[in-house]
């Protein structure tokens, strides 16, 4: 399981990253593309 800090330092050198981030539109689909990328978060973290 990656840290949300290991995950920033990702994204800040990868440009796919970046632009996948990019499309997020809301909480519910932030949280699924953390779990993809094997970070375990809930929506009640982003209220």
């Amino acid at each position: 399981m990656k840290t949300i800090e290991d995950f920033i330092r990702e994204i800040n050198e990868s440009a796919e990253l970046q632009n996948e981030i990019k499309t997020i539109k809301d909480k519910d689909a932030l949280v699924a593309f953390l779990k993809e990328q094997n970070i375990d978060v809930t929506v009640d973290q982003f209220a």
